[in-house]
């Protein structure tokens, strides 16, 4: 009798076991696909052809870019704002303020200025075991950002923070970036990304005729 009761007791810890075990794979297949569909579309929107897009946070700006030619407006605190265009063979800054318009040719730009990408948790060419441990250790929730409703994706790996995507195409609405300790918000941004917007003039350098050309970019 009292054997019978110790297989049933082992047989019911077995099956607790093996549940649990099923509740986190499929929690875990389940974060895994919604961070890998994540990344698959900001691979997409990093390498769209003619996309818009409108970062506001800690540093507001417009990107705009069609085929190999760029266009960024920067905004400053003021409200005043400079662009930054490439075409491949021109760099330019121009800066429109109220008081004086001027340019300057530039023979490079920090190319990390040029960044459609939203991906700044996960790395790209992770290996499958590198994946895995990222779905384990993140945590998702729904969340409504804008009237959109959203994966919450925290992130706690090296990089931390909350990505927030759309739950109908995976499309970045916010991104939250925390501090090293996991705690504090160290920076906040939303984005607006529309496709086959930017026309040609967007992007174009425009007639710096009426322009001072300067000798170097302001401060």
């Amino acid at each position: 009798m009292e054997k019978n009761k110790g297989t049933k007791i082992v047989l019911t810890v077995a099956i607790i076991i093996i549940l649990l075990a099923i509740i986190i794979l499929v929690g875990t297949f389940r974060k895994y696909s919604i961070i890998e569909s994540y990344k698959e579309r900001d691979n997409e929107i990093k390498s769209a052809d003619n996309i818009f897009v409108k970062t506001e946070g800690d540093w507001n700006r417009e990107q705009r870019k069609m085929g190999n030619n760029y266009s960024i407006k920067v905004f400053r605190d003021d409200g005043s704002y400079y662009t930054i265009y490439d075409n491949g063979q021109e760099k330019w800054i121009v800066y429109d303020d109220t008081e004086e318009k001027s340019a300057v040719k530039m023979e490079e730009i920090d190319s990390s200025l040029f960044s459609t990408g939203t991906n700044v948790f996960f790395e790209d060419d992770a290996n499958f075991f590198t994946k895995l441990q990222n779905a384990l250790s993140s945590r998702i929730s729904m969340e409504e950002v804008d009237g959109k409703e959203c994966y919450a994706i925290k992130a706690n790996g090296e990089n931390k923070g909350v990505i927030y995507v759309s739950k109908d195409d995976y499309t970045p609405v916010k991104i939250e970036r925390y501090s090293s300790d996991g705690e504090t918000v160290e920076s906040t941004y939303t984005y607006e990304i529309q496709f086959d917007v930017v026309t040609e003039e967007d992007v174009a350098i425009p007639d710096l005729s009426g322009y001072t050309i300067l000798d170097r970019a302001k401060e």
